[in-house]
């Protein structure tokens, strides 16, 4: 082989790993923000659904009880 050739396929092999670089940096960044995007997400569900709530005696207080099959009423003197 001459170096003409030799030199063109180190340019090739130089673009072809330069594309594939910029094809993986932008997967990862997609990839990072659904995974953001998901656990924001599933924080406000959970917040909201797993949000009990301080409950007076009988389910009467100034917070709301979600889940009045829970024990989680306030002693009231």
């Amino acid at each position: 082989m001459n170096n003409k050739k030799i030199g063109q396929a180190l340019i090739e092999y130089i673009i072809i790993l330069s594309v594939m670089a910029f094809i993986s940096v932008k997967a990862t960044q997609n990839l990072r923000k659904a995974i953001n995007s998901s656990m924001g997400n599933l924080s406000i569900v959970l917040s909201k659904n797993l949000t009990v709530g301080v409950c007076g005696k009988n389910g009467e207080g100034t917070a709301q009880c979600f889940f009045t099959g829970y024990n989680d009423s306030v002693d009231e003197d």
